[in-house]
C-alpha cells in the first residue's frame, strides 16, 4: 500500500509576521492577567521565527515588576509559563497555516 504525501508549504513572510505579532500579544496579555498592568514596570519581548519549512521559534522575555508582587522563583515560574503559552500559540498557528496553505 502506498501512502500519498502532501508537499510541505513554506510559511510566507506575512504568515511569519502575523504569528510573531500574535505570540508577543498573547504573552503580554498572559502576564497582564497574572500580574496586573500596574505591577509591570517594564517588559521586553524578543520573538523570532526562523525558517520557512521547519520554523524555529525563539522567545526571550525580560521583565521588571513590583518587588512586593512575586519573589524571584515565582517570577521565573510565571515567565516560563508565559513563554510556554507563546510556544503553544506558535505551534497552533503554524499548523493552521499549513492546513490552509
Amino acid at each position: 500500500m502506498m501512502v500519498k504525501g502532501r508537499k510541505l508549504q513554506p510559511l510566507s513572510r506575512n504568515d511569519k509576521e502575523e504569528i510573531i505579532e500574535r505570540i508577543a500579544e498573547e504573552i503580554y496579555l498572559f502576564l497582564d492577567r497574572k500580574l496586573g498592568e500596574e505591577n509591570i514596570d517594564s517588559l521586553s519581548l524578543k520573538v523570532e521565527l526562523e525558517g520557512d519549512y521547519y520554523p524555529i521559534v525563539v522567545l526571550e522575555a525580560d521583565i521588571s515588576i513590583n518587588p512586593f508582587k512575586l519573589n524571584d522563583k515565582e517570577l521565573k515560574d510565571l515567565l516560563d509559563e508565559a513563554l510556554e503559552h507563546g510556544f503553544n500559540i506558535a505551534e497552533k498557528m503554524i499548523k493552521e497555516r499549513r492546513k490552509h496553505g
